[in-house]
């Protein structure tokens, strides 16, 4: 699941739709700290939440991602990128279709949310915006015993850019794509290439758009149905 994904489902349960900005800076945190340095990962088994509402925050994006990734809505929708991603795009080109598909599937599903609901990325970095920045990185460097020297820049920086706010256009999606292809190696589109929007991101919104039904059935029926 993509940021604002996250933060969409958790505004649906009582117990975290009024959480604190700490909390849901956590469930951000998962995905900044793969931006900063992808073999940095966080392991449910290494956290002890307690009260401690950033760590809470962090098993719940762990928690959402695994659920996510098993759901139908998951499975549906990637086989439908995937198929139109190895149609579209040459095998000459350094892009892996299994890879290119799974992270469409999750920003165009924030791209969905944001056209259903325009203010659901303002709400969200309100979210966030009280937290402490310096507070966050201090906790981080303790758990993974190392100095994360730039991380307070990105993180601010990711504060500030409200880039998530661009997703509400569906042109705008080849940066944020272009942007994952670059680090891990492949090969970005040309961003004046229309024919990317056309033939890729229009026809793959509307599988995304098709099983969306599925993923809002099945998050009711584990989640909104039980306790939590």
């Amino acid at each position: 699941m993509n940021y604002l994904t996250h933060y969409y489902f958790n505004a649906q349960r009582p117990l975290y739709a009024s959480a604190s900005a700490e909390f849901h800076f956590g469930v951000v945190l998962p995905d900044i700290m793969s931006v900063y340095d992808r073999t940095l990962r966080f392991h449910a088994s290494q956290i002890h939440a307690s009260d401690n509402a950033l760590w809470q925050g962090i098993l719940n994006h762990l928690e959402m991602d695994s659920f996510f990734h098993r759901s139908d809505f998951f499975k549906n929708s990637y086989d439908g990128t995937r198929n139109i991603l190895k149609k579209e795009i040459s095998e000459k080109l350094n892009i892996r279709p299994f890879f290119l598909a799974h992270v469409l599937v999750e920003i165009l599903l924030d791209h969905l949310l944001l056209i259903q609901s325009s203010d659901l990325a303002r709400r969200f970095y309100k979210s966030i915006g009280a937290v402490r920045v310096k507070d966050i990185v201090h906790i981080l460097e303790n758990h993974f015993e190392l100095k994360l020297d730039g991380l307070d820049d990105l993180i601010n920086k990711f504060l500030v850019t409200r880039f998530l706010e661009t997703y509400i256009d569906l042109n705008n999606l080849i940066y944020p794509v272009n942007r994952m292809l670059t680090r891990t190696r492949q090969q970005a589109f040309d961003i004046n290439d229309k024919a990317l929007v056309s033939g890729i991101l229009q026809p793959s919104l509307l599988i995304v758009k098709d099983h969306f039904p599925e993923l809002i059935r099945q998050f009711g029926k584990t989640f909104l149905n039980s306790q939590q």
